[in-house]
Formats: structure tokens, sequence, C-alpha cells
């Protein structure tokens, strides 16, 4: 029965690889940088969008913080330092990015997040599907998420950016690890705490594509702080 759960993740992580490249390229829209809240205050420039990521840094620390308290730093606990290292750096690269947004800051707000979203799945897969491939699969997860962002950034530079492999690297993981919860035994209460997640996600990109950016930042700041108290109540 196992075996064939694996065969079916297996399987539809190479339909999605399939489907990213076969669609045409994405290029990334001019206008994605024109804010609708482009307000100064204290000087800084788009004040509201620059300090709403300031959840993330303090989450993000404080995430390290109960992380490094907690665990002796092996190569098993790695996806769960680097996890908390992404929500830190989110806050500083997205900061930087709405402080002054360009497709150049942009690959500082778009790295940290992929380190992020790279890392929570290797977590999910170490935890539900096999422990040794969560460790196995972090490294070149997060490689690929990184890659992912400075290919689109220089193919632009060359007027052929595409974003299709961002995109997968975006939205795969928020399709499959609700696929992994339901396949692979798991406690129903982390069950619902990760459908919550994805509801917030959704939420967030939903915020987002309506140019609400601040409230974006706020609902995605609540998914790591959810992550963080239950590191702390568990």
């Amino acid at each position: 029965m196992r075996d064939f759960r694996v065969i079916v993740f297996i399987s539809f992580t190479l339909c999605c690889l399939m489907v990213a490249f076969f669609l045409p390229p994405i290029s990334q829209d001019p206008a994605y940088h024109h804010f609708a809240d482009t307000r100064m205050m204290f000087g800084i420039p788009n004040f509201y969008n620059v300090v709403s990521n300031i959840p993330f840094l303090i989450i993000g620390i404080g995430g390290l913080y109960i992380f490094l308290k907690d665990e002796t730093i092996s190569f098993s606990s790695l996806p769960g330092f680097i996890l908390f290292t992404g929500v830190t750096l989110v806050g500083l690269g997205s900061g930087y990015y709405h402080w002054r947004p360009t497709n150049a800051s942009l690959v500082w707000d778009r790295i940290p997040m992929t380190i992020t979203f790279m890392s929570f799945f290797a977590i999910v897969v170490g935890r539900y599907v096999n422990k040794q491939w969560g460790t196995s699969v972090l490294i070149p997860l997060v490689a690929i998420g990184v890659s992912s962002v400075l290919y689109w950034y220089f193919g632009e530079q060359q007027g052929r950016g595409d974003l299709r492999l961002y995109a997968l690297i975006q939205f795969y993981p928020m399709m499959a690890i609700p696929l992994i919860i339901f396949l692979f035994p798991t406690p129903r209460l982390v069950r619902l705490e990760i459908i919550v997640v994805i509801m917030l996600y959704a939420v967030a990109k939903f915020f987002e594509h309506n140019d609400l950016t601040v409230s974006g930042h706020l609902a995605s700041a609540v998914i790591p702080l959810s992550i963080c108290l239950r590191r702390r109540l568990h």
C-alpha cells in the first residue's frame, strides 16, 4: 500500500513538471512594481508595504531562537533551521524590494520565499513520506528554488524572462502537501493545521494579486507563526 502511495506522489510530481514546461514562457508583468499605496512616511517610501514585513523578521528570529534553544543542530534538523532562516530573510528581502521596487530588488524578495517554500516542503516529505527523503532532497530543492529566481532574472535582462520554473516552485508545494497528508498517515490535527496554512497562503496570494500587499504580508506571516507556536507547544 505504501509503495502505491509513493507511486501516486511521484506521478503527481512528474505531471506538474510536464504541465509547467509545456506552458508557454511566462514573462514578468511590467506593471508588477506599480503598487496602489506609494505613501512616504518617516522618510520610508511605500511605507506600509515596507513595514508590514516586520512580522516576518520577528517570527523568523523568534523561530530560530526557539529552534536553537530546543534542538542540537544536525543534518536531520537542518530543514527546520533553514525554514526559519528563510522566513527571516523574507522580512529583509521583501522590505528591501518594497522600499525600491525593481526587478533587481525583486530577486531578494523571491529568493528567500523559495528557500521557505522548499524547506517547508522538505519537512513535510521527511515527516510523512520518508524521513531520509526529507533530508536528502532539502539542499537540491533549495538550490532549484534559488536557481528558478536567477534563471528568471538573467533571462529578464536579455529580454526573455521566464517565470515558469519559479511559478512551479511557488505553487507545487502548496498542491503536493495536501496530497501527502491525505495519502500518508497523518494526525488529524496536523491535517487541519496544514489545510489552514494552505488557505492562508491562498488568501495572501489573492491580496497580492489585487494589490493589497500589506494584507497579503500579514496573512502570510501567520503561516510561519503557526509553525513556530507548534514547535513551542509540542
